[in-house]
């Protein structure tokens, strides 16, 4: 089967999306099957990592539901991508994500069985307003899609807004070859500290700022911790400057990482904390965390709940209250055998989230289908 994987945005970019697709893809290649990607933007041989990775257009830069995004600049590409869906005939086209320009391009002129994978909580003003003005695009759109995942109940109310009816849950998955606690660590960072983890963009929703907050409460009573960030975005110049005013002490600022090179952090870590206060429709990074064998900390925001809901193992804080948040990761941080406990229960309730068994249901999903087309 060939599968055309859709995404407006760069795949180069960290976020759930990239890493739905990336991962989808390198599930689809082990059982045989012919993926490609098409994205915006231009790659390297070496940034596709093997990987059939085709870019169409040039990525605009702008800031969307409290996040940093990119949407595709495709004027004068109908013929080409005309061209390449006559010369690679894919079986199905799988757009991600709320449809851009490049994922209406594709299932404009798509003659395959189109399925739409839907990821995002859209909550802003904005979207009531999109919502009631273009109802005969989205109109448009579902008259070309054959069918339509939702990563969650959270993504499936948010998708009703815009192209209403029926779509299969099918959830993230998760590699669990790529993230375990037996990755190799970094070794500078295993000094004796208690090394509580962030990884995610620098967004204003991400709540980076309640974390820093948070952390500069515990330092007062436990000199021996360090917080490590990974990830870049338009809020870390406002954090750096934060923990310098503030003096605070092992704040460690790791920028972007590669892929490869992620699950070390990880392993590295103790705790993981992500406090993001909205805008979530699942939380890959929890998944990551909790497959690393890690406790997890995070506000209590509609996405993180359709996951850690349903887990008792996970610890759910009061959005944006920074003294709950201080409580629980202080509560982690001198009880080493609670968060050994926590780690190894949460490892073993994601691997339901694992790609071999995520990955069957969408395959099922296609061939359901294929066979009605």
């Amino acid at each position: 089967m060939k599968v055309a994987l859709v995404i407006d945005d760069r795949i180069s970019r960290p976020g759930g999306i990239q890493e739905y697709v990336l991962g989808l893809y390198d599930f689809l290649e082990k059982h045989g099957h012919q993926p490609l990607i098409f994205t915006t933007g231009r790659y390297s041989k070496k940034a596709k990592e093997g990987r059939k990775i085709i870019g169409i257009g040039k990525p605009l830069e702008f800031l969307g539901n409290d996040t940093q995004k990119a949407i595709p600049l495709i004027f004068g590409q109908k013929e080409k991508i005309k061209g390449i869906l006559k010369r690679e005939k894919p079986d199905v086209v799988h757009i991600q994500g709320f449809p851009g320009p490049l994922s209406l391009a594709f299932l404009r002129y798509s003659s395959s069985v189109n399925v739409m994978t839907y990821h995002v909580v859209n909550e802003s003003a904005l979207t009531e307003v999109l919502s009631k003005t273009f109802v005969a695009l989205w109109k448009k759109i579902d008259e070309n899609l054959q069918g339509k995942i939702a990563i969650s109940e959270v993504a499936v109310d948010s998708a009703q807004k815009f192209i209403p009816g029926p779509y299969k849950i099918i959830p993230i998955g998760i590699d669990f070859d790529r993230f375990k606690p037996t990755t190799s660590r970094i070794n500078k960072f295993e000094d004796g500290k208690t090394n509580i983890l962030f990884v995610g963009r620098l967004d204003k929703r991400k709540g980076i700022e309640y974390l820093l907050k948070a952390y500069q409460i515990l330092g007062e009573l436990l000199p021996n911790i360090r917080l490590i960030i990974v990830g870049d975005g338009p809020e870390k110049q406002k954090a750096k400057d934060y923990v310098r005013k503030e003096k605070l002490k092992n704040v460690v600022f790791i920028g972007a990482v590669s892929r490869q090179d992620l699950p070390s952090y990880y392993a590295t870590a103790d705790i993981f904390c992500s406090p993001a206060t909205h805008g979530e429709s699942f939380g890959v990074v929890l998944l990551e965390a909790m497959a690393s064998g890690l406790p997890v900390v995070a506000f209590d925001n509609p996405g993180y709940r359709s996951l850690l809901g349903k887990h008792s193992q996970g610890f759910l804080v009061f959005n944006k209250s920074i003294s709950a948040l201080a409580q629980v990761l202080l509560i982690l941080t001198i009880n080493g055998e609670l968060r050994c406990q926590l780690g190894n229960q949460n490892r073993a309730f994601v691997k339901q989230f694992s790609w071999e068994k995520v990955g069957k249901k969408i395959l099922r999903f296609y061939q359901k289908l294929l066979s009605q087309k």
